[in-house]
């Protein structure tokens, strides 16, 4: 094993031993604002997510009710229909 290797592991050793061992998590140290931080992210949380929910609904509703007017047949086109159907059946007869 080379030097550099030795020194790599001994640092990454002695990092990881000091962050175990350093890091104190008290449980009892408990401030008054996480609480309240808490509820206000998750109120602004479901807010945007209300929003993009009601975004998408109506781009959906928009979409659909502008494809239906695409494909709405118009009065014209009806009567060029009968009129081909009407011309056909009489061609055969």
């Amino acid at each position: 094993m080379s030097e550099h290797a030795r020194r790599c592991s001994a640092f990454c050793f002695i990092f990881t031993v000091d962050c175990l061992l350093v890091t104190c998590v008290n449980g009892q140290d408990s401030s008054s604002d996480e609480p309240a931080s808490e509820i206000k992210y998750a109120v602004i949380g479901a807010g945007i997510g209300l929003f993009f929910s009601i975004c998408f609904l109506l781009l959906k509703i928009y979409i659909i009710k502008k494809q239906m007017l695409d494909n709405e047949p118009s009065d014209v086109s009806l009567r060029r229909a009968s009129s081909r159907v009407v011309d056909m059946e009489s061609r055969r007869e």
